[in-house]
């Protein structure tokens, strides 16, 4: 679902990448902007994606996008969820 939802706002649209800087493994970690979104805030608004709070300390405004997800039962908050990190942990 969550891909799918993703497609749908960026699937063949131009996107905005602001690259933020590079993670242990040397990966891009960047903003990205579809149809003028910000996909992330997007995903988490509609219950398809988790605010990692750890990693996230620039981004304390998508707790609030997340909360009201959570609120209304959207997405992966329909149904009784493991956090990813506490998923990879096991």
């Amino acid at each position: 679902m969550s891909r799918q939802h993703l497609a749908a706002l960026c699937f063949q649209q131009a996107a905005r990448i602001a690259p933020k800087g590079t993670d242990r493994y040397k990966r891009t970690i960047a903003d990205v902007e579809c149809r003028g979104k910000d996909a992330g805030q997007e995903q988490i608004r509609a219950g398809q994606a988790w605010y990692y709070v750890k990693f996230g300390k620039r981004y304390e405004h998508l707790a609030q996008v997340e909360q009201q997800a959570r609120d209304a039962g959207l997405g992966v908050w329909s149904m009784k969820a493991v956090p990813p990190w506490e998923w990879r942990r096991q």
